[in-house]
């Protein structure tokens, strides 16, 4: 089982839209897999109630440490777990960070944005844990100044080289309790969650092959 956490202490970045649409390309590809529902906000278990699917499976996180819902997890053979976690800096991001195998750090391409980072950084280096920046609601062109700051951020993990688009598809899928690629395959925000998954997949197979 490979648990993936979606941090980040600024709120906005994406962290919900990105956990449930690489969790819809696992379920698609028949993997096993589960959402934990670690942000009080409960944005992925809404999605979870107007979907029309019983997959994947979301699990609020209420009532017991995280570690025992990744345990209970892991006991059913789970393929994947991603945690979502709220957009501040809590005592809850860290425990995601804590339990997690891969953490993923959606930033808007903004100064503001970059900038806070360093909290995630922090957090990664002392607890020893893979640390991977992805750019979310990019615009077309990228400003060649945030290009290097978001660069820059290679220093302390991983860049991801697939950046997302700010695609209307992925409010227009979130609202149908939908993924990109379900609510349509062919949209360029379906064609850039189905290459993130790609990338993130072939990043964990480095560690763990048969995944």
């Amino acid at each position: 089982m490979k648990t993936i956490a979606f941090v980040n202490q600024k709120g906005g970045a994406g962290k919900s839209t990105l956990c449930q649409e690489l969790a819809v390309c696992a379920d698609l590809e028949g993997k096993k897999v589960a959402i934990l529902d670690h942000d009080e906000q409960g944005s992925i278990t809404q999605w979870g109630k107007d979907r029309d699917k019983e997959t994947p499976v979301i699990i609020p996180v209420k009532g017991k440490p995280l570690s025992e819902f990744i345990a209970l997890a892991n006991e059913k053979n789970y393929d994947f777990v991603f945690i979502d976690t709220a957009g501040k800096d809590s005592p809850s991001s860290y425990e995601a960070m804590e339990q997690a195998d891969l953490c993923l750090v959606p930033l808007r391409a903004r100064k503001k944005d970059i900038y806070p980072a360093r909290v995630n950084i922090e957090a990664s280096m002392k607890l020893g844990k893979d640390l991977i920046f992805v750019l979310n609601h990019c615009p077309p062109r990228l400003r060649r100044d945030l290009a290097e700051k978001a660069n820059s951020l290679g220093s302390y993990g991983t860049l991801c080289p697939v950046r997302i688009g700010n695609r209307v598809t992925f409010q227009d899928a979130d609202d149908e309790g939908e993924g990109a690629i379900e609510h349509n395959p062919s949209d360029k925000a379906a064609l850039e969650i189905q290459e993130l998954w790609k990338w993130v997949k072939q990043f964990i197979r480095k560690t763990n092959p048969t995944l």
